[in-house]
C-alpha cells in the first residue's frame, strides 16, 4: 500500500512541475529562476549563438575600423610626400639662379696651385637632384642600398683624379703609400689623415676661395652624384674601359691615375684603382634629402669606388663600403671637393 502511494505521489509530483522545452520538446524540471519554457541545452545553445553573433559585430567593426585607420595613414603618407615634394621643387627653383651664378664662378677656379709647382685639376658639377642608390632589381646589389631621392642645391668642384702620391707628399711633407710613384694615388692613408691634407689646402688658398666654399672630402651623396654624372645605370660607362679593378688590371698594385677613360663628367678613376674616403659615417639612407652628410656620428666611414683587386660588383654606382676612419689601408686613397655644405 505504501508503494502505490509513494508512486502516486511522484505521480503526481512529475506532473506538478515538469516542463516541456518549446523548442526540442524535452521534458525538463526548471532550476529556480530559471525560464520555465525552454530547456537548459537549448539555453545554452542560444546563448553560444548570441555570443557568437556578438563576437561577429565586434570583429566587423574592429576590421572596419582597422581600414578607416589605414586609409587615413596612407592619405597622411601621400599628404606628407605632395608636401615633400612641392618643398623640394620649392628649393630647387629658389636656388636655381644662386646655383648658376655660382656654377660660373667654379668653372674659372677648377685648377689650383701646389707647393712644387704642382697643380690640383678639379671638375665643376652643377647644383642637380638624384636618386642616391640601387634599384631592386640591380643586379648583385647589396642590401645597404636603398634608394635615397637627393637634393644637391649648390654646385661644387671635384678632383678630377684621385689625389697622387706628389701631391700629397707637396702638401703634407710625407708619403705613406705602400706602392712607390708621383703619379700613383696615394694610399694607405687614413680617414683622419685624408681631411688633414684637406685642412692644409684650405690653409694654403686662404682668400682664394669662393665666399663660403671650402677643400673637404666628397659627401657620400656628392661622391655618387659626380660618379654617376647623370647616369642611371649600375655604371657610368664600360668598367673595362674606365676601371683598373680585379679582372682588367694585370699587376697587384694601383695605377697611375687618368690611364682610363673618364666618365662623361670629365672625372678619371671613379670605379677601382682605390678604395676613396667619403665625408660621411656608413649608415642607412633616409628615404629623401638635401645637402645630406650622412648620421651624426657611428663606427666607420663610408669609402667609395673599388679598387684595384675588387671584384666588379664592387665598382659600381652605388656600391658603398665602409672602414675605421683611424686606420690605413693599402688600398685606400681619396679625391677632394670644394664645397659649400658645412
Amino acid at each position: 500500500m505504501k508503494q502505490i502511494y509513494l508512486a502516486l505521489a511522484l505521480f503526481i509530483g512529475t506532473s506538478s512541475f515538469a516542463n516541456t522545452c518549446e523548442r526540442c520538446d524535452r521534458t525538463f524540471w526548471p532550476r529556480e529562476g530559471q525560464n520555465g519554457r525552454i530547456c537548459p541545452d537549448c539555453i545554452g545553445q542560444q546563448n553560444m549563438i548570441t555570443a557568437w553573433s556578438l563576437f561577429g559585430e565586434i570583429v566587423k567593426e574592429e576590421r572596419e575600423n582597422r581600414k578607416k585607420r589605414e586609409n587615413a595613414r596612407e592619405r597622411a603618407k601621400e599628404e606628407q610626400a605632395k608636401r615633400e615634394k612641392a618643398n623640394r621643387e620649392s628649393i630647387k627653383a629658389k636656388t636655381q639662379a644662386e646655383s648658376a651664378i655660382l656654377l660660373e664662378v667654379l668653372e674659372q677656379n677648377t685648377v689650383w696651385e701646389l707647393p712644387d709647382e704642382l697643380k690640383l685639376h678639379m671638375v665643376a658639377c652643377p647644383a642637380g637632384s638624384f636618386t642616391m642608390g640601387s634599384p631592386s632589381y640591380e643586379s648583385n646589389r647589396d642590401e645597404d642600398e636603398g634608394q635615397c631621392d637627393v637634393i644637391l642645391t649648390k654646385p661644387f668642384l671635384i678632383g678630377k683624379y684621385e689625389v697622387t702620391q706628389a701631391q700629397y707628399q707637396a702638401v703634407m711633407g710625407n708619403n705613406p703609400s705602400v706602392s712607390d710613384g708621383d703619379d700613383l694615388p696615394v694610399e694607405n692613408v687614413s680617414w683622419n689623415e685624408a681631411m688633414e691634407f684637406c685642412q692644409e689646402l684650405n690653409n694654403l688658398t686662404e682668400g682664394k676661395r669662393p665666399s663660403g666654399y671650402h677643400f673637404s672630402l666628397p659627401t657620400e651623396a656628392q661622391w655618387e652624384y659626380a660618379c654617376r654624372a647623370e647616369t642611371i645605370g649600375s655604371r657610368a660607362g664600360n668598367l673595362d674601359s674606365m676601371g683598373w679593378y680585379k679582372e682588367s688590371q694585370h699587376r697587384g698594385s694601383p695605377h697611375d691615375v687618368g690611364q682610363k677613360h673618364p666618365n662623361i663628367w670629365g672625372l678619371y678613376d671613379m670605379y677601382g684603382n682605390v678604395w676613396e674616403w667619403c665625408r660621411d659615417w656608413y649608415e642607412e639612407y633616409p628615404i629623401s634629402a638635401i645637402d645630406p652628410t650622412g648620421p651624426a656620428c657611428a663606427k666607420s666611414r663610408v669609402i667609395r669606388g673599388g679598387c684595384w683587386y675588387s671584384s666588379a660588383n664592387s665598382c659600381r654606382s652605388a656600391s658603398r663600403d665602409c672602414a675605421s676612419p683611424d686606420n690605413r689601408y693599402p688600398a685606400c686613397g681619396f679625391r677632394v671637393v670644394l664645397s659649400a655644405i658645412p
